[in-house]
This record gives C-alpha cells, structure tokens and sequence, in this order.
C-alpha cells in the first residue's frame, strides 16, 4: 500500500521542495515542468476533491486557492507537518493511504494524486481504482500526474539512460518502486469502470484523465 516508503518520505520530507525546484540534477527532469504539472491537475478537477499523497502541501495549496474544497490524505506524519506549516490548520488532511484511508462525508467529484501513485504495486492500483469507481458517481474523475512509461522498453531504456548518467539514484528508484505502463494503467481503469486518456507532461509524468462512465 505504499507505507514501505514510509521511512523515505520521511527522510525526504525537509528536502522534497528542493528537489521539485530542481535543485536534484538527477531529479531535474522528473520535476520538469512542476508547477505547469501542478495546475494541469488543478485546472482538470471539480468542486470537491480527495487527494492522496499530500506530501509538503504543493498541490493542495493550489487546489485551495482555485476556490476547491480538499479532503487530504498523507501517511506520513513529518510531511503532513510540512504541509501544515505551509498551509494552516484549517485544511483536512488524515492519516491514511490509497487503499486505506477515511472516506469523506461529504460527495467527491474528483480524486487527485501527483507523484505518487506508483508507491502501488500494479495490483494494488488496480484495487485501489476498483475502490474509486464505488466513491465516485458517474462523471466523477481521477486525475492523477505521475511516473509512468509507454511500455516496457521504454522503461528499460530510462534506466539504461540514467546509469549511463551516472544517475544511480534516479536508477535505483526506478528499479526500487512500482512504476508501470500505459497499456497496464488503461486496462485498470477500464476494469474499474473509467473511460481514460493519457497526455505526456514531460520525459516521466504523464496525467492520466479518467471519467467514471
């Protein structure tokens, strides 16, 4: 469920916003393009949003300024104190994680993510769409930002890229978490009961736009 990531996220929670500013070299074109990334999914999303993976506050700072109420979910404690810090006491923002986590009373229209879906394994993706498509009503979408790949070469030759770099962290990552493809993201939002589409934002993220039908 991704809290096998925990002790990163917490190690990386006083440095993250370094590294999304591209700071990071190895990192830089991960991050390329963030804040354009960042209002991408604010600009997509309704009313009334759930949020996984709040991290230092990023995106709900943005959601919350385009005027949209935000139902944070965060499983690590050191970042949700980062992004209380940013944002104040008055946001919602609980423990929990993709597959568990508190259900909002009130209705969603939206559930949002950006970097950090591939905490997943394709599995646990898969399940956790599943869940969503109960959540949401018909019309209501996912829009999630995050690392994926147009197939399997594709992301062997990122890794072969960054080890040729000399970008053995970026490498590790890459081997270490759960990134996947786009034809394996299609079927799951299909089984899940979603229409999706798919726009590269740069060399990794691409913003998977799904509509429960």
């Amino acid at each position: 469920m991704g809290r096998e990531f925990l002790e990163l996220f917490e190690t990386w929670a006083n440095s993250y916003d370094e590294s999304v500013e591209g700071h990071d070299e190895q990192y830089r074109e991960v991050f390329e393009g963030y804040e354009a990334i960042l209002n991408t999914v604010v600009n997509k999303s309704g009313n009334v949003v759930l949020e996984f993976g709040v991290g230092t506050g990023n995106l709900t700072k943005k959601l919350l300024d385009a005027g949209k109420t935000v139902y944070g979910i965060e499983p690590s404690a050191p970042m949700r104190e980062k992004a209380f810090e940013k944002l104040g006491n008055s946001v919602s923002i609980q423990d929990g994680d993709f597959l568990q986590f508190p259900v909002p009373k009130e209705t969603i229209d939206t559930i949002v993510s950006t970097y950090a879906f591939h905490h997943l394994t394709d599995e646990e993706k898969a399940q956790a769409i599943v869940n969503y498509g109960k959540l949401l009503h018909k019309g209501g979408k996912i829009v999630f930002a995050d690392t994926a790949f147009a197939n399997q070469e594709a992301f062997q030759q990122t890794i072969n890229e960054a080890l040729e770099r000399g970008f053995h962290n970026l490498a590790e990552d890459l081997q270490r978490e759960y990134y996947t493809t786009l034809d394996a993201l299609e079927r799951m939002f299909i089984a899940g009961g979603f229409s999706v589409e798919f726009t590269r934002l740069n060399k990794f993220v691409w913003l998977m736009e799904a509509v429960k039908q």
